[in-house]
């Protein structure tokens, strides 16, 4: 059977960082988040934008335990890109499932991302939660 995990990536505080920076640094920053997962996902995998500062990856034949470790090296290579380029780190929450497990198409899978991700923020910036799992 084929199985994969999804991800879903929202920027925390990016309102803020607009705010506070102007969107020319926002936009910076958004290309510097799809440059890192661009460079540290496989062939395989897929990504892209979802909507506004939220990306969505797909990792065919990834469990969430490797997903989550993936999603970790992004976190820590974005962090450090940002230092540099803004001059603080930037973190970002996310939520992850499981297919089939959690729903066999987007349609399905999208509102248990969504759900996993309000967990995950819930619980402060950078924060990841798998749906289901508490």
């Amino acid at each position: 059977e084929r199985f994969g995990s999804i991800v879903l990536i929202d920027i925390d505080s990016f309102a803020t960082v607009n705010t506070e920076s102007g969107t020319n640094m926002g936009d910076l920053l958004l290309t510097c988040l799809s440059g890192v997962i661009l460079t540290t996902i496989r062939n395989i995998d897929i990504a892209g934008r979802y909507r506004g500062e939220k990306f969505i990856v797909y990792l065919p034949e990834t469990d969430l335990d490797g997903a989550g470790k993936l999603t970790r090296r992004i976190q820590k290579q974005l962090a450090d890109i940002a230092e540099s380029v803004a001059g603080y780190p930037l973190t970002f929450s996310c939520g992850l499932a499981q297919a089939p497990h959690h729903g066999t198409n987007l349609a399905e899978l999208l509102p248990r991302l969504e759900e996993a991700l309000a967990q995950a923020k819930a619980q402060g910036a950078g924060r990841m939660a798998a749906y289901g799992i508490q």
